[in-house]
């Protein structure tokens, strides 16, 4: 009989249970970020920004419990080198926003890396006629998991996007977001299901098929409402 195989923590369950951790992080994170002053009109930057100070906050708290992660992602660095490449390819010069490197010490040392990607992005009203907030949110979000030129999420099975729900109702922007979607042939986000409220952190998910490993490729959604005033 052969020895069994050690589990690595890129299996599917493993890799479940990291990214449910990662997850909660980022609503935990979010509902922080909504507390912040001025933050329902401010740029993506300066929001990914107070979003990641949210997020050592968040660990902190977490870890008091003992649930924390043992490290914070890495805001704005490059995609990792695909070691089946024999020199660097375009897409490892493209950024995320935010990255999380998961780690498995007993996988072979050239395929021991992954990083989670997380891109975000804001949602509603378009601030002028030549930036669509809920079209940004696919054509340079959605799409950049999907895309050979950017190849988020490479070599992993998940990632995620950020939504900064800024304006406009909620359906409107499910509805606006969706039919970009299609139109870029993208999986149409699920119905969502809420960490809470409205008002608080909404869930919701996409299936997305890719040139490149893996594929497909499940996106998960965390949308924040930042107006104090929103409605439920």
């Amino acid at each position: 009989m052969s020895a069994s195989r050690t589990p690595s923590i890129f299996d599917k369950d493993l890799w479940a249970e990291r990214e449910e951790r990662v997850l909660d992080l980022c609503a935990r994170s979010l509902r922080k970020l909504r507390a912040c002053p001025d933050v329902s009109t401010q740029p993506e930057t300066e929001i990914n920004r107070k979003l990641f100070l949210c997020m050592a906050q968040a660990n902190r708290d977490l870890t008091a419990i003992g649930k924390g992660l043992d490290h914070l992602p890495q805001p704005e660095a490059a995609n990792l080198p695909d070691p089946s490449d024999e020199r660097r390819a375009d897409w490892e010069r493209k950024i995320p926003d935010f990255q999380w490197q998961i780690i498995d010490h007993l996988a072979p040392a050239m395929d021991s890396v992954r990083c989670y990607a997380i891109e975000c992005k804001r949602l509603g009203s378009p601030p002028r006629r030549d930036w669509i907030l809920n079209e940004e949110y696919v054509v340079n979000g959605m799409c950049r998991f999907a895309e050979e030129t950017h190849r988020y999420g490479n070599r992993c099975r998940s990632g995620a996007m950020i939504g900064y729900m800024q304006s406009m109702s909620f359906e409107t922007i499910v509805i606006e977001v969706n039919a970009h979607a299609r139109a870029h042939g993208l999986g149409e986000l699920t119905p969502p299901t809420s960490c809470g409220d409205r008002k608080d952190i909404t869930k919701l998910e996409s299936a997305l098929r890719r040139n490149f490993p893996v594929s497909p490729f499940n996106l998960r959604h965390l949308w924040v409402e930042l107006r104090s005033d929103a409605s439920a």
